[in-house]
């Protein structure tokens, strides 16, 4: 009797087992599954990645290839017109000298023929003299209109058409004249000395100083380099740190952390006394001891703004003290002064009539521990505190 009531006990006791061994089959099953269709799906996202860059990469190829496509068109048509420029100026140097050989042979055939009704005795006889005259040489390039030069020559003189030609192109394209150079140092030079001026006045004990009895004056224009218009100006403001605040360079490519191919920048060690004005100095313009261009450069942005701004205000009595010969200081036609930032510096551009000039102002930091060493903001490797 016992026994007969176990065994439903029992039966009761495999069911359970064999329904949590079920339980369990179909648990571990589920996670397999998950585990699968998560292998899969990462699968999935990993070839849709990859085709992706692969179809971005392939764009980039295609671009690439159309770019050279039309670099490879561009030389072709550079070289042809190269050529047919070529040819032209062969044709034109062929023509020069037949024309110039006609002309002298012509003269000299003049000399040789007797006279025709030859006075009579007692009468003046000419002499027979060269004939000296002037090669008038005009070229049109688009944009620029018509560029004419002149050289003298005479029937006895034997002419390099080469030679010629080469003046032609260095008086006619290259070489400054010296009347648009003075005028435009008239309309120039005013402005920058009132910006110079004005940046002088009176400046905060923390703020650094604009030095010197005027901008140094650099660039091709300076070193006699110029070509073309003379349009475009240099010049560098000398500047100074706030009493007790000495400074020292040193090269960029001796220092660890920078690279070794970085010659020719370096870094400006700032160091200083105790005292209010030196620590709002530093706050302003230093970062871990060293000099930075970018604060440098803002700053001085920032005032020649307001020297632009002072300029503006008091444009007729600053052009009236100033001996503007070819420039009227009353009703003076400068229209405009726009402000830019570059990349040691700031550029002004000044509208005036039709003609536009471009002048850059660099601030230049003296360093006298280097023997009145200036040098001016350029950074290096995107570090902002480099300096050339």
């Amino acid at each position: 009797m016992e026994i007969l009531l176990a065994v439903p006990a029992v039966l009761l006791l495999l069911l359970v087992a064999v329904s949590i061994a079920y339980l369990q089959k179909k648990e571990q099953h589920n996670q397999e599954s998950c585990r699968v269709r998560q292998q899969y799906e990462n699968q999935r996202l990993t070839v849709i990645n990859r085709n992706q860059r692969l179809g971005d990469r392939l764009t980039d190829l295609e671009c690439e290839v159309t770019c050279l496509k039309q670099s490879v068109i561009s030389e072709r048509k550079l070289k042809a017109a190269l050529k047919t420029e070529n040819e032209a100026m062969q044709n034109l140097i062929s023509s020069l000298r037949h024309e110039i050989n006609e002309l002298k042979a012509a003269n000299r055939c003049n000399r040789a023929q007797p006279a025709q009704n030859w006075p009579g005795p007692g009468m003046y006889t000419p002499k027979p003299r060269s004939v000296v005259s002037k090669i008038r040489l005009a070229t049109n390039k688009p944009g620029q209109g018509s560029k004419t030069s002149e050289h003298p020559t005479s029937d006895h003189q034997d002419i390099d058409v080469e030679l010629l030609i080469l003046n032609h192109f260095f008086e006619a394209f290259v070489d400054v004249s010296l009347d648009k150079l003075e005028v435009a140092k008239h309309i120039v030079q005013p402005i920058v000395n009132a910006i110079f001026g004005h940046m002088q006045t009176p400046q905060k004990p923390s703020e650094p100083r604009v030095v010197g009895e005027g901008p140094l004056k650099s660039g091709s224009v300076e070193e006699q380099l110029k070509v073309l218009d003379p349009d475009e100006f240099d010049y560098m403001f000398p500047i100074e740190m706030p009493h007790g605040v000495s400074l020292d360079f040193s090269f960029c490519h001796q220092i660890s952390d920078f690279p070794k191919e970085s010659y020719g920048f370096g870094m400006i060690a700032v160091q200083t006394v105790l005292g209010d004005s030196q620590d709002r100095f530093l706050k302003s313009f230093v970062e871990g001891k060293f000099l930075q261009a970018d604060q440098m450069k803002n700053w001085f942005k920032g005032k020649t703004q307001k020297g632009i701004d002072h300029f503006n205000a008091n444009k007729h009595t600053i052009l009236r003290s100033t001996a503007m010969s070819s420039v009227n200081p009353v009703h003076c036609d400068i229209t405009a002064i726009k402000l830019s930032e570059i990349g040691a510096g700031v550029c002004l551009t000044i509208k005036y009539k039709d003609a536009s000039f471009s002048v850059d102002l660099i601030p230049s930091v003296k360093v006298e521990a280097r023997g009145d060493m200036y040098l001016i903001p350029k950074p290096c490797k995107k570090r902002n505190m480099g300096w050339r």
